[in-house]
């Protein structure tokens, strides 16, 4: 749980940073919408390019779908398998 934690702190980092999402970020919890802040098909490429950086794996071509990824926690959930 520590590190899903860790994981959702360094993953509003990065949409904080890349999306310029300022404080708005701050009041994202982990079950809300991605789609609250505004997340589609462009600002996701730009979080994938992020994540993948970040925690330096790639995403799988058939997880490039950010339809998959509807919540904070789903994209948690899927770093979390990547990096153990």
């Amino acid at each position: 749980m520590a590190n899903a934690i860790a994981i959702a702190d360094q993953l509003k980092d990065i949409l904080k940073r890349e999306l310029e999402l300022g404080e708005q970020i701050d009041q994202l919890q982990l079950e809300d919408s991605l789609s609250t802040i505004g997340l589609n098909s462009m600002s996701f490429i730009k979080l994938i390019v992020a994540i993948e950086k970040k925690f330096d794996f790639e995403f799988e071509d058939e997880d490039l779908n950010y339809q998959v990824f509807k919540t904070l926690q789903d994209v948690v959930n899927y770093i979390e398998k990547r990096i153990e």
